[in-house]
């Protein structure tokens, strides 16, 4: 689960900080008790005792043997999400159909605070496991949805991100200098659409296009990822683009209807 770190901004409350960091360690320990956390968070368990008795009485983690784990309020909380993104249901509908004649894994991603956010995942019976889940946050420059994100934003913007979430090299392909992720944007822009070859996960390739709302501006973006074996030259280049974009183009019919 991707995090932003601390804030010396006089603007931000310490201790909800605090409190957050601690959500995202129970999440990150799948579950832990107050020494495990306090140890994982190098805090005093006074402090971090403080912070669980005011989120079990706020119902937003519960204590089963020991273990302190977010409590079902938080499927609510999604819930709330997921109803409040008009494309959502269509989306879906959508980018499971794709997946049912593809046999690949697709997704549908937006964008929030600088990394791409997976909104919908669809699968095949025998495409390729997902290394990730609804929720799952991933850099933009090593992702194919990501770089239709940054494609579709200002340059100034670009280096805004990449100075806050820097460009990890998360396989031997994966581009870690500005300059040839900049030349690769400007033929997303051209072509509208962007690759992932390997470049995020070995073994895996990826294709996305962009989605937009109805008044033109970006909602997200469509990706379709199989494995190398599968997704050949020619199928990656030429024949995926296309029923990418003719699923985005069905989903951007059904928004301006709705």
């Amino acid at each position: 689960m991707s995090r932003k770190t601390p804030s010396d901004s006089p603007r931000t409350v310490k201790s909800v900080e605090t409190t957050c960091e601690i959500l995202y360690a129970i999440v990150e320990l799948n579950g832990a008790t107050l020494t495990e956390l306090a140890n994982h968070l190098d805090r005093s368990k006074a402090s971090v005792y403080n912070h669980l008795t005011t989120l079990e009485q706020q119902e937003l983690v519960a204590k089963n043997d020991n273990k302190f784990g977010l409590s079902l309020r938080f499927l609510e909380l999604g819930e709330h999400v997921k109803d409040s993104l008009k494309v959502y249901d269509i989306a879906k509908a959508e980018i499971e159909n794709l997946a049912e004649k593809t046999g690949a894994r697709v997704q549908y991603v937006q964008e929030e605070y600088g990394m791409v956010v997976t909104v919908n995942i669809a699968r095949a019976e025998h495409s390729i496991r997902p290394h990730s889940t609804v929720g799952t946050h991933t850099h933009m420059h090593c992702s194919a949805s990501g770089k239709v994100h940054l494609a579709a934003t200002s340059n100034e913007r670009v280096e805004e991100i990449l100075d806050e979430h820097g460009m990890p090299k998360m396989t031997p392909n994966t581009i870690t200098s500005r300059e040839e992720l900049f030349e690769e944007l400007t033929e997303i822009r051209d072509q509208g659409v962007a690759f992932n070859d390997e470049e995020n996960l070995l073994g895996l390739r990826a294709a996305s296009v962009p989605v937009r709302c109805p008044d033109g501006r970006l909602c997200g973006a469509v990706s379709l990822s199989e494995s190398v074996g599968e997704m050949q030259n020619n199928k990656f280049y030429d024949k995926i683009p296309n029923v990418l974009t003719s699923t985005a183009n069905r989903i951007e019919v059904s928004m301006q209807v709705q």
